[in-house]
Order: structure tokens, then sequence, then C-alpha cells
């Protein structure tokens, strides 16, 4: 220990008489660390914290499914739900949210509109998530008709002030009192992620299951010692008693069940995993540009380390001495690190968490297992770029050193440089492909054609939910009259309404079949898309009409029932015929009561552009108000921006007690659609860059180095008679041959790795040759420019000079 006191000390001067050399090791293993530090937060934080749940490894996620279909993760239905819980032994619990929906709340201030989540009153209870104040809700309350309210943390906080007292106050939820029992804690939620608070439904929603809807996300809790896979064979056998009990409704369905874990995680792993790596190469560049100057550090203290060697240092003791240095760089770089860590996290986490699009990011932060993470790199980092100086020290013989032998350049040491520039490039390069296929196939998703024109859009959602509008009849009149009011604005060029957005990630659908033919088996029926639109919808959305005409004011209730399909479904169900005049019986209401196809839009991508267009209905609202609220899409010739007041004061006029959701631009809900590639690929980007510029910073180093060694040689080459031109070459190849090398075992890396990145491209190939290319031409350029700084220094080398101080 007194050994290593003395190094530490020793160690400590040595630093602080070349403040230059520290600060820049610290900042450049600072920005690796705190890079990597900030994405290991987030990684940390959505794959690898365990859910904040008792037990978490008991929960599982039931979907149904109909693989036939292509269907693998559906909302259940809830008498199919009660029948898994009553049929399958694995199962101790099981409970379920229902779809979450806007809803509006009275009784904080002036109406307003949230997103809530209806659950069994049972549901908190199956996931073990206690409330940080009141109580759960009353698990035999639900049959009774009593509503209880659970606040989330952030509703509470921003709503109520965090205030206690919240604690048995009534809210009017759509018009309904609903007394708040509990506020839970600022905690992940499984389906419930995004809600202002969870109301409570009646247990005999878990009821009959000849009813038609699938609408619940189910939760299971499995007694202690069962298995996903085992109580999966349990529901295999429940659902095929299910399917011959309820043919009409249940054939073709069968149940998939997933750890809730990794239901949570989604596909946000791999992208997740692919920054980390990014972070970890970019780490490898900066500890390479740092052993790259603890060399030459080490080059210059050769007599030092000999001297001392002669007076009795073994060759272990002083690789310790240069290992402690390297040790107290990597230590510091650590605390610079974490510090960005910090702000990192910060800014990801807290700042912009929707940006990523990630579950649970906002749990984001740097603690103790993150900070035992730095710990653990910082230590790892100082040991990889101090092992190469220590070793070529313990590997240079005293009286070589000390003789006339050893004041020249090491050739060990100029190898390992050499070596260090050619990992750097390599490294450098394969960041650069992966950041220029993300990009790409983050370009190509951007251009895809949507269906729809965003550009000069508004859209806000208005919700009618509560006592004042309790009649379809009254819903259908507030908004014929509020898409009158907006058309008569100047500079409106087109006006609508939609229950759903596309882009936005939710809707409604359900099966049908062509009314004029015989209808086929259940199992067999397509799904589409509902949708219910008012006014010049499509007009407003930028959708093209195919075929037919669109809605008119005379499509309403009494007239015939008329419906509006999309390319994607006439070419299902009539492929190379006209769908003018079909009829088609739809499953959400009477079948017997077909609509007739009266005309036919574009296919637009309801989801978000990675997913192909899927068959869409589009109902007159004023023939089938299936919802209470609907977004209004206007589209307006200045900025659609600056419509946000009108809008406002036109809803406020026509009723102020009505719920006007913030309005955006049609343009962000795309943007918010491509979300997480877009923050993969810039955070990319930026290591990518980083990465680049460590890489030529090394190179320069290097060449700038080799040319000091040089000065003698090349002066004694121009007084020979070379030439400027000469010298630049010989300079310029020297670190060209490196980057060569670099970027043809990068290459190799890059073209045998990029296979992994399949599963987060868009249309593009993994080893699509553009990108290769164009991070070759880059990577090679940026050398070139690093490699011409120090060849021109070279060419102002005056030979008598460099002669003389020889």
């Amino acid at each position: 220990m007194g050994g290593i006191a003395r190094d530490l000390g020793y160690a400590l001067r040595r630093l602080r008489r070349d403040p230059l050399l520290a600060g820049v090791a610290v900042a450049t293993t600072g920005l690796g660390i705190g890079a990597a530090v900030a994405i290991f937060a987030v990684v940390d934080a959505v794959l690898l914290e365990p859910l904040p749940y008792e037990d978490p490894g008991e929960l599982v996620a039931i979907f149904e499914a109909d693989l036939d279909r292509g269907v693998t993760r559906n909302v259940a239905n809830a008498g199919n739900a009660r029948e898994w819980g009553l049929g399958a032994p694995s199962i101790e619990e099981i409970g379920g949210a229902v779809l979450a929906m806007p809803t509006v709340v009275e009784g904080v201030g002036e109406p307003r509109e949230v997103v809530s989540s209806p659950v069994t009153p049972n549901y908190f209870q199956v996931l073990g998530l206690e409330p940080e104040i009141g109580r759960l809700m009353d698990p035999d309350a639900g049959g009774s008709g009593d509503a209880e309210l659970l606040l989330s943390h952030r509703f509470w906080a921003t709503a109520f002030g965090a205030d206690p007292g919240v604690l048995g106050r009534v809210l009017n939820v759509n018009g309904a009192p609903h007394e708040v029992v509990g506020v839970l804690p600022p905690e992940y939620v499984a389906f419930g992620e995004g809600s202002a608070f969870y109301r409570s439904v009646p247990t005999d929603l878990m009821g009959d299951q000849t009813n038609s809807g699938r609408y619940l996300w189910v939760v299971a809790r499995m007694v202690p010692g069962a298995t996903a896979e085992g109580l999966q064979q349990e529901l295999d056998g429940v659902s095929r008693g299910l399917q011959e009990a309820y043919p009409d409704f249940n054939a073709g369905w069968t149940t998939r069940t997933v750890p809730l874990q990794q239901d949570v995680i989604g596909d946000a792993a791999v992208g997740l995993w692919l920054l980390l790596v990014s972070v970890g190469l970019l780490l490898a560049i900066a500890c390479g540009n740092v052993a790259s100057l603890l060399l030459s550090r080490a080059t210059a203290r050769r007599p030092e380390m000999a001297v001392r060697s002669c007076l009795g240092a073994t060759g272990r003791d002083l690789g310790r001495q240069l290992l402690v240095e390297s040790s107290v760089l990597a230590l510091a770089g650590g605390l610079a690190g974490v510090v960005l860590a910090y702000g990192g996290t910060w800014l990801l986490a807290g700042r912009m968490p929707d940006a990523f699009a990630l579950p649970r990011l906002d749990q984001a932060a740097v603690d103790g297992t993150v900070l035992v993470f730095a710990l653990a790199v910082s230590a790892l980092t100082g040991l990889v770029f101090g092992m190469i100086p220590a070793l070529q020290v313990r590997r240079s013989p005293p009286a070589r050193t000390l003789g006339a032998e050893g004041r020249g350049p090491s050739r060990g040491a100029s190898r390992a440089r050499n070596v260090l520039v050619v990992v750097e490039v390599a490294l450098s390069l394969v960041l650069l492909v992966a950041a220029g296929l993300v990009g790409r196939s983050l370009a190509e998703l951007s251009s895809v054609d949507a269906g729809l024109e965003p550009e000069g859009v508004l859209v806000a959602r208005v919700n009618l939910q509560g006592g004042s509008y309790p009649e379809t009849a009254d819903r259908q009149r507030f908004f014929a009259a509020l898409i009158d009011r907006i058309e008569g604005e100047s500079g409106v060029e087109a006006v609508g309404a939609n229950t759903f957005l596309p882009m936005l990630g939710s809707g409604a659908a359900t099966s049908f079949h062509d009314a004029g033919a015989p209808p086929p088996p259940r199992e067999d029926w397509p799904t589409a898309d509902i949708r219910n639109v008012e006014g010049d919808y499509f007009s407003a959305m930028g959708i093209s009409p195919v075929e037919g005409r669109l809605f008119e004011p005379s499509d309403r209730d009494g007239s015939t029932q008329v419906v509006v399909v999309n390319e994607a479904l006439a070419r299902e169900l009539w492929p190379g015929e006209s769908a003018l005049g079909r009829r088609l019986a739809i499953n959400w209401g009477p079948l017997e009561e077909p609509w007739e196809v009266v005309g036919v839009v574009e296919d637009v991508r309801m989801v978000n552009p990675s997913q192909p267009a899927r068959s869409a209905i589009y109902h007159p609202y004023r023939q089938a108000a299936y919802f209470p609220f609907m977004h209004v899409a206007v589209r307006t010739r200045g900025r659609p921006a600056d419509f946000t007041p009108i809008l406002r004061s036109i809803v406020t006029e026509l009723d102020p007690a009505v719920a006007l959701a913030q309005p955006v631009t049609m343009l962000e809900v795309v943007g918010d659609a491509v979300a997480r590639p877009r923050m993969t690929t810039t955070l990319m980007a930026v290591f990518a860059l980083v990465a680049s510029a460590l890489a030529a910073v090394g190179l320069y180093g290097v060449l700038s180095y080799a040319v000091s060694r040089r000065i003698r040689e090349i002066g004694l080459r121009m007084a020979v008679g070379a030439d400027g031109a000469r010298v630049l070459g010989m300079v310029v190849a020297q670190g060209m041959g490196m980057v060569a090398l670099g970027l043809a075992l990068g290459t190799l890396v890059a073209f045998l790795g990029a296979r992994f990145l399949s599963s987060l491209l868009f249309g593009v190939s993994p080893r699509d040759p553009w990108s290769f290319v164009v991070a070759i031409a880059g990577l090679a350029f940026t050398s070139l420019l690093a490699s011409l700084i120090p060849a021109w220094r070279a060419t102002r080398v005056q030979p008598a000079a460099a002669l003389r101080g020889s």
C-alpha cells in the first residue's frame, strides 16, 4: 500500500506539471465515459430495471391472437378473459385495463380533457403496486357501481399541487361522479402510461363472452413457480373450448402469453442496445487517443525511467507507476463523465422523454447502479489506455535507453501508436456506417407516402363527454355547427373532423364481409379500421378520392346508410372491379343492415409510416356517431398554429364547458410517429461524428509526433535535394497508409455486423452500398485533412537548422 501511495503522490505531482496533457486526457475520457453512462442510465431504466411491482416475474400480459390474419397482439374480450382466469390453474389473479380514452374531467378549475384508463377494480392488486397516499380501489365495489379514482402522481402534482387533501374529493368524469381514493407513486403503470388517472369499471364488465367487443389489456399474476410457457399451454386449451362454445365470435381466435416486462420493453431493446454499443465504440476510440498521448509521453520519459531502473526500480514498479497515473486520469475523466451524464440524463429523461417514445424513460437517473457502472468503466478505461505505455516501459532495457541508441524514437511505441490509429479508424467507420444506415432508413421512412398532406393543417380533439350532450343527436348537431363556424373564417381552405387521426396509433376496428356474397366462416371475416368523419375531412387532410363521391350533407340519419372505403379494402374484396354500389355487413351494429359503398379514397397509413395501410371504412358522423369526441382538422392558407386562438374562441362561443385538447399541427403528429428512429439516428450521428473527429485527432497526433522525431531526417532529405512536394507526399502517405488499413478492417467488421441492424431498418438493406461508400469517403477525407497539417509543417523545416539541432 505504501508503494501505491507514493506512486499516487508522484502521479499527482507529474500531472500538475503537465496540465495540458492532463486536461486533454480528462476531457477526452470524460466525453466518452459521460456518453456511455448517460446511455446506460436509459438502458438500465428501460431494459434492465425490473418493473416496480411486487414479484414482477410472476406477471404476464395475455393477448388475443388470430394468426391466420397476422394478428399477434390484440386487446381481449372481457368475457374471454374471465374464462382464462377460471380455466387456467397457473393464474392466481387476473385483471385488465380498458383502452385509454380521452376523458372530460370537471372539478379541477375549468373542464379539461385528459387521457384516462378505466381499469378493473383489482388491477393494481394484480400488479402489486401500492399507492403513495390513500388506498387502492376496492375490488368488491365494482359490482355495486361505486366509481373510484386513482390519480397518477403527475396529475396529482400538476392539477392539485400535490395536496394530500385531495383524498375523498369527488370529480365529475364524463359527467359521472367519481371519488378520489388514492394517488399512485411516480412509477410506470403497464397499459396506462400517460394517463392522468385510473377509474374503476364494474366487475360485470368481465362478463358474457358473446358480446362483440375486444377492448381489454389483460394482466395476470401467476401462482408461484408457474411459467409463461406452462400458462400458454393451459390457455390454448381454454381457447379451444371458447371457440367451440362461441364460434360466431371466437372462431380463429387464440391467446398469446408474454412476460409483462418483455411486453413493456417491446421493440425498444434493439435500438437501445445499438446506442450502448455505439457509445462503447466511442469510448474505445477515446481510450485509443489517450493511450497514444500517454505513449508519446512515456517515450519522452524513457531516460527518466532508465535512471530509476538503474537506481533499483523494477519493471513492475515502473509499469505500476504508469498505471497509477493513467488510473488517476481515468478517474478524473470518470468524475467529469458523471457530471456530463447527469446533464445528459436530465435532458433525455427529464426534458425530452417524448422524443424517444420509450417506456419508463422518465425513470432514468444517475443512481447507485449507474454510478457503479461509471466507476467500473472508469477503472477499465484507465487499465486499457495505461497498459500499453506500461508494457513499453517494462520492455525497454536501461542501458539501451541511456545510450545513443535510446535517444531516438522507440520502434515498439511507434508501432503501438500506429496500431491504435488503425483501430480508431476502423471503429469510427463502423459507427459511421451504422449511423448512415439508420439515417437512410429514417429518410426512407419520412419519404413514405402516408396518403395525406400534413402541411398547413391544424388538428385538435373536441370532447363532448359529460352531461351536456347525452344524446347522439346532440353531439351530431354540435359538430355540424362547429364545422360550419370554422368554414366561415377567413384563411380556411377546408375543415372536417375524424374520430381517430392517422399516425396517433389509437383507433377502432371491427370485422366485416361483403353483404352481396355468401358470408364466409366467421374466422375468415376480414378486419377494417373504423372511422367516423364530419365535414370536408378528406380535403382538409389532403386525402384524394379515387372513385365515386365523398359524403354529402344529405348523408344523415334516416337516409341510405353509406360508407367510403379505402383502396386496400376495395382491392381485398373486389380486385379489378368497381367498389361502387357494393354493400358491406359491418360488425358494429346490426349485421342485417348493410352499408352501401359510395366512394373510394386513397390509402392512409393509420399507425405510422412503417406500417402498411390496412383496410379502412369511413362512416358519416351524422349516421354513425360511435364516439363522443372528434379530432377537428383545419387546413389554412397561413401558418396553422396561428389559427389556434380562433379555434379556441369558436369552441368557447358554442359552449364554454366543452373541453378542447391542445391543438397541434399535423406535421407534429407525423413527426411524433417517427420519434424513436429520429432520436436514434440523431444520437448515432453525433456519436459517429465525434468518433471520426477523435480518430482524426489521433492520426494528427501520431503524424505530428513522427514528424517531430524525424526533423533531422527530413532536413537531410531536403539538404540533398528533396523538394516540399516529396516531403509532403512522404508524410501523407504514412498517414493514409494507416487510414487505408483501418478502412479495410472497419469495412469488414461493418459488413459482417450490419445484419444485426435489420430489425431497425426500413426500406434499406443492412449492406446498403451507398452507406458504406459515403462513410468511407467521409472518413478518408477527414483523415486526409488531419494528415496534411503535420505534412505541411514538415515542408517548412529549414535543413540547416534541422542539421544543427541534431
